[in-house]
């Protein structure tokens, strides 16, 4: 009888963990094939507010909002600090994109 509840049991373990697993995989396959940035062929020299604005929205990723950057009233120097902090914390970021980022927060 033990035996048989501890097969039962592994069926089920093996069964529940190839589930997630599936999911993982499937939800990673289509997220990579299918993400394509808004912004990845944005103009940086002369980017308009709604570009810049869903640029910073993505390289935020959820970590804040946009009102919560855009309420932040930094220097050149100040914003150079906290974006090269956001970088060390992993935001992907070019130091073509953090410029024009800079140059667009400092100016609006």
């Amino acid at each position: 009888m033990k035996r048989n509840l501890l097969v039962i049991l592994g069926l089920l373990a093996i069964l529940i963990l190839s589930a997630c697993g599936y999911t993982a995989t499937k939800e990673a396959t289509t997220t990579s094939s299918t993400s394509v940035s808004p912004t990845a062929t944005m103009d940086l020299s002369n980017p308009t507010d709604a570009q810049m604005e869903a640029f910073i929205t993505e390289k935020i990723h959820g970590t804040h909002t946009l009102e919560f950057i855009l309420a932040q009233k930094l220097t050149e120097l100040e914003w150079s600090d906290m974006i090269d902090r956001m970088i060390a914390l992993g935001t992907q970021l070019t130091p073509e994109e953090k410029a024009a980022m800079i140059k667009w927060l400092i100016n609006r």
